[in-house]
C-alpha cells in the first residue's frame, strides 16, 4: 500500500500523472492499494492537466467523499460521478461525515478518532 497526500503537488508533472494513472490500474491486480488524498477538487481542473486527471476519479474502487467546500455543485458531481441525492448528503460541512462509495454501494459514515488519538490531533481541545 502507498499513499499520496497533498496530491496537487504531483500535478505539475504530466509524466507523474500518467504514472499514477497506470499504478491505479495495476495495484488491484496485486492485492495492493494506492491512496490519493487532496483537499481541493479545483486542483485537478487545470488546463492541460484536466484530461489526464479525470480518469483518476473513475478508477478507484473505494472513495471517501467529504464536504467539498465552496466548489460548484455540478463541477463536484461531474468529476466524482455523483448523483444529486449523494451530493446532498455531504453538501453541508458536518465534521467527520463522509459518503463512502464502494462499487455500487453507498454509505454515509460518521468518522471519529478514538479518544486517545483525538487528544493528539486536537491538543486536547473539544
Amino acid at each position: 500500500m502507498a499513499a499520496l497526500d497533498e496530491l496537487y503537488l504531483w500535478l505539475s508533472n504530466l509524466t507523474t500523472i500518467e504514472y499514477i494513472r497506470n499504478c491505479l490500474k495495476r495495484v488491484r491486480k496485486r492485492n495492493s492499494a494506492l491512496i490519493l488524498a487532496s483537499q481541493n477538487l479545483e486542483d485537478f481542473d487545470i488546463q492541460g492537466v484536466r484530461e489526464l486527471t479525470r480518469p483518476l476519479f473513475a478508477i478507484p474502487t473505494h472513495q471517501f467523499l467529504f464536504h467539498g467546500g465552496k466548489v460548484d455543485r455540478k463541477f463536484y458531481m461531474d468529476n466524482l460521478q455523483m448523483e444529486s441525492a449523494e451530493y446532498d448528503l455531504i453538501s453541508s460541512p458536518n465534521n467527520g461525515v463522509c459518503l463512502f462509495k464502494s462499487g455500487a454501494d453507498r454509505n454515509l459514515l460518521d468518522v471519529h478518532a478514538p479518544p486517545h488519538k483525538h487528544a493528539l490531533i486536537t491538543g486536547g481541545e473539544g
